[in-house]
């Protein structure tokens, strides 16, 4: 007989914690009625206040909604499946699993849970895409997904400045932008607070205080280019010594975030290391980064950093 109190107590801590007042655009846009969802994105974007802010508007009463981490070592220890399926039997409606990639198998058994039990509903979230991409083709018939991105410069400026603006499309900003820049401009210093946004905007612990904004950023980058490889068996094709590099790297890439020189980071770090074809393709796919074609192919000289969204 398993005991979820320990659970059920540090999801109540983590609600008395979360952030009510504002939260991302993609809260409401996701279904919460389907069955089985998923909320996938760069580290950091914050898809677990996400999940945390829908799960405060839930009656807890009767303790009908759970939610786990994946990399809790009672978790590890006693399984996905057996947790979820027991609290489903108890009358569970809803878990949510975090972090959700650091689990092994866990598409297999999160399909079997969906299977088993028709009512439940499940959702979880990750930030190792490749991770994530192996077992969407398992659950590509059951599953919906969700990408949430960094922040806009309209949610920064909601976040920071309490300045809210409609979603303007692009066909709508082409057609109607002197009308957009106007709206904007009557509302302060608005060239100001996109070099802010530029700065230390996409991610929102920039709230959590902005000189820690880098130090952040740089953990971010560590795990994104070392974590996840090593989770997807890909660390094996590297040279022994380029984990001991990784704190200059991702310091140096971090910089170069700040500094627009992306380009000139990826060229050096080609120049420096022969990466296989699957690191590569990790590295395309990360939601930090984003293919460029152009006459020379694909390559890391051709990544540009998904960095600014504009009023999209």
């Amino acid at each position: 007989m398993l005991d979820l109190s320990e659970f059920f107590s540090i999801q109540a801590s983590l609600l008395g914690q979360v952030s009510r007042p504002r939260s991302r655009f993609l809260r409401e846009n996701v279904d919460w009625n389907s069955r089985l969802l998923g909320i996938v994105g760069a580290r950091g974007t914050g898809k677990t206040t996400l999940l945390l802010q829908h799960l405060a508007e839930q009656d807890h009463r009767h303790h009908r909604h759970l939610y786990v981490s994946a990399d809790h070592i009672r978790l590890q220890a006693s399984g996905l499946y057996e947790i979820a399926s027991y609290f489903f039997r108890l009358g569970g409606e809803t878990i949510m699993i975090d972090e959700i990639h650091k689990y092994a198998n866990w598409s297999q058994e999160v399909k079997n849970l969906y299977d088993s039990f028709p009512t439940a509903k499940i959702f979880f979230s990750g930030s190792s895409t490749l991770a994530l991409q192996k077992g969407k083709a398992d659950l590509s018939r059951r599953a919906v997904f969700y990408t949430l991105p960094g922040l806009s410069f309209r949610e920064y400026l909601s976040f920071a400045h309490g300045l809210e603006f409609q979603a303007v499309s692009l066909p709508e900003l082409l057609q109607n932008h002197t009308i957009v820049a106007s709206k904007l401009l009557k509302a302060g210093p608005i060239l100001g607070r996109f070099n802010d946004y530029l700065d230390h905007g996409v991610y929102p612990f920039f709230l959590e205080g902005i000189d820690d904004y880098l130090p952040k950023l740089l953990n971010v980058l560590e795990k994104v280019l070392y974590e996840a490889p090593s989770i997807s068996g890909l660390l094996s094709h590297f040279d022994n010594g380029l984990r001991r590099r990784q704190s200059s790297q991702a310091y140096l890439f971090a910089k170069a975030l700040h500094a627009g020189q992306c380009r000139c980071f990826f060229n050096w770090l080609q120049d420096r290391h022969r990466f296989t074809p699957s690191y590569n393709e990790y590295l395309f796919s990360l939601c930090h980064l984003r293919k460029v074609r152009g006459q020379l192919g694909l390559s890391l000289s051709n990544i540009a950093f998904y960095h600014c969204q504009f009023l999209l």
